[in-house]
């Protein structure tokens, strides 16, 4: 289940319920706490939520995914974790066939990643994970990297081996960067280090907001232009696609050459989206969120006449497949959606 499927079912639930009385994108971000929360060993309550009517729309979700047979990534690591600790002789089984395990990014994992890896490696003992303490900058989406951290401490058979060679950035960089993650109490002891020579210093700068931000960044890039720079040599670093349209904005204006590298994921092109819905639809015929899906983006109807069909299939208890293939006994639709549908 998609992200967007998660927004769209929200919103029907929404609408179904109490409309007016909340915002589908505030109650989007409620929900998505709940998801987040189902990260944890625990399942999360109505106590944990701190709104009862979040929690019921976050119930009627859970609901409607069993009932279209739909898993996100949170549930599929609930799903596994219950099933490797819930069954020995499958965790035995499992775990058999995988003589060394190794886990990278392993700060980035949350409890349920963690415990998994565990039980993964649990027949042979071989659990290696690669990762960096300081780099721990997911934890609002669930990330525990006191789990990476205590690991060495609490396995005394555990060896640690600590790669503290920077390749990538100068020594004066590196040398900042451990002038500030030493202030950092909660983490494993070591000092990085460059033989990367450069005489340029750190240049921070503070902008007013993401127009300002996208000026002075295309200022910088036309005075580096200037001063003999080709453009292939000069690069923005983004950590989402999100950050960058003031500056390429500005671009624009500005006539700058450029290229955007590695900003659009296969899955998110429309086409791809649209494909893999009519795939949904010919695995499972009463997929109605694909099918909904597909009458709004796909065949162009009117999101209006989808809440009518929508309306008449809750009402009168059938498919959403099936009030379309007799669509024509219903008055409330225009000729031209039912030519459509047709």
């Amino acid at each position: 289940l998609y992200e967007k499927d998660r927004a769209t079912l929200i919103n029907r639930f929404v609408k179904q319920s109490r409309p007016g009385v909340y915002d589908p994108q505030l109650l989007e971000r409620d929900v998505n706490f709940l998801n987040k929360w189902g990260r944890k060993l625990d399942f999360p309550t109505v106590e944990s939520s701190n709104d009862p009517e979040v929690f019921r729309i976050w119930w009627k979700i859970k609901q409607e995914k069993v009932k279209l047979n739909y898993v996100d990534f949170d549930d599929i690591l609930k799903y596994t974790f219950l099933l490797l600790n819930s069954y020995a002789e499958i965790r035995e089984i499992v775990s058999k066939k995988i003589r060394f395990l190794l886990v990278d990014e392993a700060q980035d994992l949350n409890d349920i990643q963690f415990r998994i890896a565990e039980s993964l490696s649990s027949y042979w003992n071989n659990l290696m994970i690669i990762g960096d303490d300081l780099q721990s900058i997911y934890k609002f989406r669930g990330a525990k990297v006191e789990n990476f951290i205590n690991l060495g401490t609490s396995n005394p058979s555990i060896e640690t081996l600590k790669l503290t060679k920077n390749f990538r950035s100068s020594e004066i960089i590196v040398k900042a960067s451990n002038a500030l993650i030493s202030l950092n109490k909660n983490q494993i002891p070591k000092e990085a280090y460059s033989e990367i020579k450069s005489s340029s210093l750190i240049d921070v700068n503070i902008y007013e907001d993401k127009s300002d931000e996208g000026e002075k960044v295309t200022q910088m890039v036309q005075q580096d232009l200037l001063n003999g720079y080709v453009p292939g040599s000069i690069a923005v670093l983004f950590r989402n696609r999100n950050m960058i349209k003031e500056i390429e904005d500005n671009f624009i204006k500005k006539k700058i050459p450029y290229y955007v590298s590695g900003s659009n994921n296969f899955f998110d092109l429309p086409l791809v989206q649209h494909l893999v819905k009519i795939a949904r639809l010919i695995v499972h015929p009463n997929d109605e969120l694909a099918l909904e899906q597909c009458i709004l983006q796909i065949y162009g109807i009117d999101e209006q006449i989808c809440h009518k069909l929508m309306y008449i299939s809750n009402h009168y208890g059938v498919s959403l497949a099936r009030v379309i293939m007799s669509i024509e006994k219903w008055n409330c639709i225009n000729p031209e959606a039912v030519s459509s549908l047709k």
